[in-house]
């Protein structure tokens, strides 16, 4: 108001005599010049008002028609200027769309104490943004995980993509929190929480999602998307042997526990009463030791064969598609430069086998057991449970978790038909609460007498080529020739050639080892497959193979045994041989002999 100043010619309409006469003309002949003047902010407000009240008592009728286009004006400039407002805040907008955007994830609405709501957004870098959703129609769309697009300086939350991504880093989910977060593993990292997107959630509440399950996740935002599907239900077994059943289960000299194991199957699953009866768990286990090459990893691929071939007939499928599964622990999978790594991934492993193991089984009737045969295989078990004399704190903590899996006083293991076939080569090196918990029945492995090499030997030789021999060419009748004189050669009892190695003792009389001492069957099997590839080669070149000998197979096993004797050392020699109990090997002779064989000195002759 102070800084108005009336000009002069509006003071003279006021002031002067002639000023009617003046206004009269004004307004007959021009209105617009009056109009500019009441519309002119540099006039006084009661200037103004002075003029408006004397042009209404002169004439009110030509009053009302200055009124009418000077109220008419003023509104036109008021809603021009909004108009300009909302012109210049489109175009703001519209740049902020066109110009670059940032991409994050929403997580939540926040209630800020304005009036356009803001969101919590995950930016890639992992930084936080609350930036405000101007469309409300947006907020009620927005769910947690979608992807969003901000401004370059984050101001506002521009677009919404419900999409979510199809690529990322996959974890394992431990557990639902209470609060609808995430517990989850991500490679032998220790567990951590991450928030669940909206589809996640979907899915956990439809049941669709176990501990266990693989999920897609962004590590840097602590968001779980999804869960991935699973092809066969059984993908997120992690220590599930995927390899097929084993095509055969022969064996030249089979252990009489495999058909025990498979006596007990049948009877947990179709006669469990009678288990309970004797007060006997549904869970079995044996040690099977030995040296290298006597045959306990073939037991066990022979048992694996067996038991599905129990289970399959029990449920009317074939052997292929038995629903007994075999789970493997072996340390390279298991041990981590991480201690509570390899604890978790002990637990982990019992975890599985007992999840397996609890599911139902459907019979050929249509029944339904309570639990599924699971066979279980620690092969090198000194390899994870080592002597605790050692004195190594960090596998002492490791065998802790491993012998409470295997404590078959727990319920759980009790309980479930979870079969466990362990192996070591040197049973000393073992703990012997390991041993104790895994050893239900111990089944010593050693070298092959003469009845079980003649089943090993015949087994080996079935089927293949023999030349003829004293006219006699029958197949069968030549393999079981050969088999006794290979026999009769190895396990003679008078021999003065067939010393191969000494085995001198720092605290006994020394002893002789002979090539009985060596076999083995993997022994037996690398000679014969020797023997046939020299016969092979010969049919390859063009020549006409007369069949095999028996001087071939004495010739190929004695060059397997010299072979074994020749890499024997004072280190290795109680995994390759028997030696006596408690003894201590001071140093291993090799005993000189003709490197000539009897059947080649009769030959020369």
């Amino acid at each position: 108001m102070a800084g108005k100043k009336t000009p002069a010619f509006f003071k003279m309409l006021l002031d002067t005599e002639k000023s009617d006469e003046m206004l009269m003309h004004l307004m007959s002949q021009d209105p617009s010049t009056l109009q500019k003047m009441m519309l002119d902010k540099k006039v006084e407000p009661h200037h103004r008002a002075q003029l408006l009240q004397r042009l209404s008592a002169a004439n009110p009728d030509l009053a009302v028609g200055l009124i009418e286009p000077i109220l008419a004006a003023a509104g036109s400039d008021e809603n021009k200027a909004i108009a300009e407002k909302a012109q210049k805040m489109q175009e703001m907008i519209e740049a902020m769309q066109t110009g670059p955007l940032r991409y994050g994830h929403f997580i939540s609405l926040i209630k800020t104490l304005g009036a356009v709501p803001r969101a919590q957004i995950k930016l890639h870098d992992g930084s936080t943004a609350f930036s405000p959703v101007p469309d409300p129609k947006m907020c009620k769309e927005l769910k947690v995980g979608d992807g969003t697009m901000l401004d370059a300086q984050g101001r506002a939350v521009l677009y919404r993509d419900p999409t979510l991504p199809s690529t990322g880093q996959t974890a394992r989910l431990d557990r639902v929190l209470e609060d609808g977060s995430l517990l989850v593993s991500i490679d032998h990292e220790p567990p951590r929480v991450m928030i669940a997107a909206q589809k996640l959630r979907d899915q956990i509440k439809k049941d669709e999602v176990e501990p266990g399950a693989m999920l897609l996740v962004n590590q840097q935002l602590h968001l779980a998307f999804f869960a991935i599907p699973e092809e066969d239900g059984l993908s997120h077994y992690r220590f599930l042997d995927r390899s097929p059943v084993p095509a055969s289960a022969d064996m030249g000299c089979p252990p009489r526990f495999i058909e025990d194991y498979c006596k007990h199957v049948r009877t947990a699953v179709t006669r469990p009463a009678q288990l309970d009866r004797w007060k006997k768990p549904r869970s079995k286990c044996v040690l099977l030791t030995g040296v290298t090459g006597t045959g306990k990893t073939t037991s066990i691929y022979r048992l694996w064969r067996r038991m599905a071939e129990e289970v399959a007939d029990l449920c009317g499928v074939g052997v292929e598609e038995s629903p007994l599964k075999v789970f493997r622990l072996r340390p390279a999978e298991v041990l981590d430069k991480w201690v509570g790594s390899s604890d978790r991934n002990l637990n982990r492993f019992n975890t599985e086998v007992e999840q397996y193991a609890s599911q139902p089984m459907i019979l050929a009737d249509g029944s339904e057991t309570k639990g599924t045969p699971v066979l279980v295989v620690i092969e090198e078990l000194d390899g994870i449970a080592r002597s605790r004399h050692d004195g190594d704190p960090i596998h002492s903590r490791i065998l802790t978790t491993l012998l409470q899996n295997l404590d078959q006083s727990r319920p759980e293991l009790r309980g479930l038909p979870i079969y466990l076939v362990a192996t070591t080569n040197v049973v000393s090196q073992v703990d012997s609460a390991a041993v104790r918990r895994c050893g239900g029945e111990i089944v010593p492995f050693g070298h092959l007498n003469r009845s079980s090499f003649l089943s090993v030997v015949a087994k080996h030789l079935s089927d293949l080529p023999f030349a003829a021999r004293d006219g006699e060419t029958e197949p069968e009748e030549l393999c079981r020739q050969a088999s006794f004189d290979l026999a009769n050669w190895i396990y003679r009892r008078n021999a003065m050639d067939d010393g191969v190695v000494e085995i001198l003792y720092a605290n006994s009389e020394p002893e002789i080892k002979h090539r009985r001492d060596f076999m083995t069957p993997a022994l037996i099997s690398r000679a014969i497959e020797r023997a046939t590839d020299e016969e092979l080669l010969s049919e390859f070149n063009g020549s006409e193979s007369a069949g095999l000998t028996v001087e071939q197979l004495m010739k190929a096993i004695d060059d397997q045994i010299q072979s074994t004797a020749n890499h024997l050392s004072t280190g290795n020699a109680h995994s390759v041989i028997e030696l006596k109990e408690g003894a201590h090997i001071s140093n291993i002779r090799r005993l000189q002999r003709s490197s000539i064989l009897p059947f080649q000195l009769r030959q020369a002759s």
